[in-house]
C-alpha cells in the first residue's frame, strides 16, 4: 500500500530542460535545440545540484563547450531559470491527491539551490501541498541522484518514516528510476517527452 509518494520537480512537476524548456535559451543564443541539450548533458556537474558549483561557473564551462564568450554566461542563466514553468495538470492532479488523507506528499529532486530559492518563492502554493519534511531537494541537502552511493535515496526513506515499498517515486528520468527501484521503491516513469501529461496522469491515478 502506497502512504508516500515523492515527486521529481523539474519534468514532474515543472516544465524543464529536458521537457521543452531549452527552447528559449537555444532561441536567445541562436543555437538549435538539440545543441543546446547536448551541451548542457555534457557540462553537466552533480556538484551544481549540491551547492558546490555557482550558477555563474557552471554556465561558464556551458559557453565554452558551445563556442561562446563568458559575456553569454548571464543570459544563460536567467533563460534556464525562465525554463521552469509549472505544469497546470499536474498541480492539479497534487491537489486532488492533497485532499486524500492516504497519501503524504513530498519532494525527491535534483536542483541547484538558486532554483531551489526561486521555486520556493515563486510557487509558494505548489510547496504547501508537500509535507515540509518530505521537500528533499538537492542543494538543500548536499546530495545528489546522480550520486553513486543512493544516500539521497536513503535519506528520502528515513524521513519518510514508512517502508521503501510504501513509497512511490515519480521521476522523468529512467536511470534515477531504477536507482530507487534498487532501494526498494515503487516507481513510475514520467515519460513528459514521449507521452501527453493527461496520459501520464492517468497511468499513474491507475497506479495508485
Amino acid at each position: 500500500m502506497i502512504k508516500v509518494i515523492l515527486f521529481d520537480l523539474g519534468g514532474v512537476v515543472f516544465k524543464d530542460f529536458f521537457s521543452g524548456g531549452e527552447t528559449g535559451l537555444a532561441k536567445a543564443l541562436g543555437l538549435s535545440s538539440k545543441t543546446i541539450l547536448t551541451a548542457y548533458v555534457k557540462t553537466d556537474a552533480p556538484a551544481y545540484c549540491k551547492n558546490e558549483l555557482t550558477d555563474e561557473n557552471r554556465w561558464k564551462d556551458f559557453v565554452k563547450e558551445v563556442g561562446l564568450s563568458e559575456a553569454k554566461i548571464q543570459i544563460c542563466i536567467d533563460e534556464y531559470y525562465k525554463s521552469y514553468q509549472l505544469l497546470p495538470e499536474t498541480l492539479t492532479f497534487l491537489e486532488h491527491l492533497k485532499k486524500d488523507n492516504n497519501y503524504k506528499l513530498g519532494v525527491l529532486s535534483d536542483q541547484p539551490i538558486g532554483i531551489a530559492n526561486y521555486l520556493r518563492e515563486e510557487y509558494p502554493n505548489v510547496f504547501s501541498l508537500f509535507d515540509p519534511t518530505l521537500a528533499i531537494i538537492s542543494a538543500e541537502v548536499g546530495l545528489s541522484k546522480k550520486d553513486s552511493n543512493f544516500k539521497i535515496y536513503k535519506l528520502a526513506i528515513e524521513k519518510s518514516q514508512v517502508y521503501p515499498n510504501e513509497i512511490l517515486f515519480v521521476d522523468d528520468s529512467m536511470h534515477n528510476i531504477q536507482k530507487a527501484k534498487s532501494v526498494g521503491m515503487k516507481t513510475y516513469y514520467f515519460d513528459i517527452e514521449n507521452q501527453p501529461i493527461s496520459k501520464l496522469l492517468k497511468g499513474l491515478k491507475e497506479k495508485l
